[in-house]
């Protein structure tokens, strides 16, 4: 995307309308080659689609960066009504932890890199295994001269400030906290095993944790909560956390059996693309975290890539994170290796490509990238990209911030100035 002013725009229409258009003056020039660099016009012969190909298998098979995610147990505090999982009291042992620690051995390459996230059931059920781990990730991670990334996903039921601390000491940089509206709404939708509230418990550690750690609260939405969104935002305001988290929305989606019962509150793919950009709206009106521009992918998630695996506890090796209870759709066991890590075969990876489907002639491709092969392998349907749906009302909404950031610039510029000029206001 490129900002123009009016007499420029002239002029890019007419390249635009035929590109081999030849003129000799310097702003001609000057904004033909802006174009191609920003890839609005194309050499002759160029084929993106196949240059697309060409990155997407080869960052599939890439092997320089090793991403994990790591479910130390399946047991969970909640007991939230669209839950996908089967909670069991199953929890990682030595063993597991031992042979995980091989694998990532043989597998992370000298100068690469590593990437966890941690996921459950809760993983802050787990805090002390999570430390030993990710001390011996570290240690690993040095040893090989890689660098080394972790998150979490978590309830934050019990992130308060102590163990926001020890994910800090671990190099646990971010947290994933699910927050589904105002205390009446949330409370409902995700109490305690057995019953209790939740909300205020964590809204309270959300202002600990969020000055240690960055904090991304996201709100699932259906049919039955989005009218909340709002008075979530209010509540957030009101307890000085607008400056301090991220906050976006997230699609409940029934992805599972055990989850098949919430299907009918579920928002199709363009009404919540819709509800999305109207809130983004919102939030930039209130002074919230900007909105940001998605960026060109290679391949959509883990499932797609050969150097990604989700763990369970038990050291089952899966695709996806939304099979880490499912032991049918383990790939292999950390604890049943028969073969060397780096040849463990893909033919049971979710397997669907983009380029065999109607997603070659979609707008959004590269941004996209066939969307998420689980809901595909299951449905058979594509979960497009949220920008399908609107792509030049988001355009422009972005075209919007970019202009709100850049007067703030100058503002702040020409504040600075007269501070130094001496000149008080």
């Amino acid at each position: 995307m490129i900002a123009l002013e009016p007499a420029e725009s002239k002029i890019a229409f007419k390249i635009l309308s035929n590109p081999n258009l030849t003129q000799k003056s310097k702003k001609f020039l000057d904004l033909k080659k802006l174009l191609r660099d920003q890839g609005f016009i194309l050499d002759d012969g160029a084929d993106q689609i196949e240059w697309l190909k060409t990155q997407y298998h080869r960052s599939r098979k890439n092997r320089d960066h090793l991403s994990l995610t790591i479910v130390p147990t399946l047991y969970c505090n909640f007991n939230c009504v669209y839950c996908y999982q089967n909670k069991r009291q199953e929890t990682i042992s030595r063993e597991v932890e031992k042979a995980l620690l091989q694998f990532i051995g043989n597998k992370l390459l000298k100068g690469g890199g590593l990437s966890v996230t941690w996921f459950g059931g809760e993983p802050l059920l787990c805090l002390t295994i999570m430390e030993r781990l990710s001390n011996a990730f570290i240690e690993l991670c040095q040893q090989q001269g890689a660098k080394y990334q972790a998150n979490i996903i978590t309830n934050g039921y019990l992130l308060d400030g102590k163990q926001a601390d020890r994910l800090k000491q671990i190099q646990i940089t971010s947290a994933q906290v699910t927050i589904d509206g105002p205390p009446e709404v949330h409370d409902q939708r995700r109490p305690l095993w057995g019953g209790g509230h939740t909300f205020k418990t964590i809204l309270e550690n959300m202002k600990e944790a969020s000055s240690r750690i960055g904090i991304n609260i996201r709100m699932n939405v259906d049919g039955r909560n989005r009218s909340s969104i709002l008075d979530l935002l209010n509540v957030l305001e009101k307890e000085g956390l607008k400056k301090r988290i991220g906050f976006y929305l997230g699609q409940t989606y029934p992805y599972t059996s055990v989850c098949r019962d919430v299907s009918g509150w579920c928002l199709n793919d363009e009404d919540f693309s819709l509800l999305e950009l109207e809130t983004a709206l919102e939030m930039v009106k209130r002074g919230y975290i900007s909105h940001n521009i998605p960026k060109a992918k290679n391949y959509f998630c883990m499932a797609d890539c050969d150097n990604a695996y989700a763990i369970t506890p038990t050291g089952g090796i899966v695709k996806c994170w939304n099979d880490v209870a499912n032991p049918e759709m383990e790939i292999l066991n950390l604890l049943k290796l028969t073969a060397e890590p780096e040849k463990i075969s893909s033919e049971n990876h979710l397997n669907r490509d983009p380029f065999g489907l109607k997603c070659s002639t979609c707008h959004v491709l590269p941004i996209c990238m066939g969307g998420c092969p689980y809901i595909f392998e299951k449905t058979g349907q594509l979960h497009c990209h949220d920008w399908k749906h609107h792509p030049k009302e988001n355009l422009l909404f972005y075209y919007y911030i970019k202009k709100m950031e850049q007067e703030s610039e100058i503002a702040q510029a020409l504040w600075s100035l007269a501070d130094s000029a001496g000149i008080r206001w």
